[in-house]
C-alpha cells in the first residue's frame, strides 16, 4: 500500500495496473480524478510518514490532528463519500435537512455508478491513510450501505448520518475466537428476542474498526443456525449502539443491562452468559 515512504513516483503505475479493464472514465470522473490527483499529490503521499510513524507508536489508537484536518479538506473540494451509488442517494434525500447547508452536496456522494466510483477506488488504494480521507473505508461504508438499505429511520438519523459526515466511526464484528469465520456460516454468536429485548451472545474478535475511539456504532453477524430456508435464511446483521473503543459500555442508547467485556488490540468482545447483552427498544436493519 502506499510509496511507503519512497515518494510519489511509483503512483502512476499503481494506478494504472488497477484500473486496467475498467474502460475509459467518464467526463464526470475525470473530472473528480483531476480533483482526487491532486489532493494525493499535495496532501496524502507526502504525509504518509506522518501516519505510518503514529500507527506504529504508542498513541497508535488516538487520532492525528492531521486526518481531520484532510478530511475536512476533502469535503471542501467534493471529494467525499463518493462510493455512494446514484440511487442509493436518491433514496435519501431526507437526510438532507437533518447537516448543514454547507455538507449537503457532499452528504450523499458524487451521484456515481459503481463502475465509476472503481476508477477513483484504483487512486484511493494506492495509499493504505487514504480512503478514510475522504469517508470511503471499510467497515463504514458497507456499514452505511446496510444503514441506508435497511436501518429504520430513527437509526438513519442516530447512526448514518453521522457516519456520512465523518463525525463517528463504525466497526463489523464477523470473526469469532472458536470457528472459521471467513465463512459465514460458521458463525456461532446468537441474537434472539426476549420481549421489548435483544440478547446477544458470542464472542468476536480481529473486529475491524473496533478500537477506534470514534466508534459508536457496530454491527454484527449472527448464527445462521437461527435461520431456516436458504443458505444464509435471511438476514445475519443486527445495528448495535453504544460502542465507544470496544468497550461495549452501559450506553444510554443501547439500555444495557449486563456485560463481560475484555479491550484489547484484538478488538476482542466478550457477549457470555449469564446475562449476556440486553438491547431494550432498539429495532433490528433487517
Amino acid at each position: 500500500f502506499g510509496s511507503s515512504g519512497s515518494g510519489s513516483s511509483s503512483q502512476p503505475w499503481v494506478v494504472k495496473s488497477r484500473a486496467a479493464g475498467l474502460g475509459a472514465p467518464s467526463a464526470r470522473v475525470q473530472q473528480l480524478l483531476g480533483a482526487l490527483n491532486q489532493f494525493m499529490a499535495e496532501h496524502v503521499y507526502p504525509n504518509e510518514h506522518v501516519f505510518e510513524e503514529h500507527a506504529s507508536g504508542p498513541n497508535r489508537w488516538t487520532i492525528h490532528p492531521l486526518n481531520e484536518e484532510l478530511k475536512q479538506k476533502a469535503k471542501a473540494v467534493g471529494l467525499w463519500n463518493l462510493w455512494m451509488p446514484a440511487g442509493m442517494a436518491a433514496k435519501l434525500q431526507h437526510l438532507l435537512p437533518l447537516v448543514p447547508q454547507s455538507e449537503r452536496s457532499t452528504l450523499l456522494g458524487g451521484g456515481l455508478s459503481h463502475l465509476e466510483y472503481a476508477h477513483l477506488c484504483a487512486v484511493m488504494g494506492s495509499s493504505l491513510w487514504a480512503p478514510e480521507l475522504f469517508n470511503c473505508s471499510a467497515p463504514d461504508t458497507g456499514n452505511m450501505e446496510v444503514l441506508a438499505k435497511y436501518g429504520t429511520p430513527e437509526q438513519q438519523q442516530t447512526w448514518l448520518v453521522p457516519l456520512l459526515r465523518g463525525g463517528i466511526r463504525s466497526c463489523f464484528a464477523m470473526t469469532e475466537k472458536a470457528v472459521a469465520s471467513s465463512d459465514a456460516t460458521n458463525i456461532q454468536s446468537e441474537i434472539t428476542r426476549s420481549g421489548d429485548n435483544y440478547v446477544v451472545k458470542g464472542l468476536k474478535w480481529w473486529t475491524s474498526g473496533a478500537m477506534d475511539p470514534r466508534c459508536k456504532v457496530g454491527i454484527l453477524s449472527r448464527s445462521r443456525d437461527q435461520f431456516v430456508g436458504s443458505l444464509y435464511g435471511g438476514s445475519i446483521c443486527r445495528v448495535i449502539g453504544g460502542c465507544v473503543r470496544y468497550v461495549w459500555r452501559c450506553a444510554q442508547e443501547c439500555k444495557v443491562s449486563m456485560l463481560s467485556c475484555v479491550q484489547s488490540d484484538k478488538g476482542l468482545l466478550a457477549l457470555e452468559p449469564p446475562s449476556a447483552l440486553s438491547l431494550q427498544g432498539l429495532s433490528a436493519a433487517r
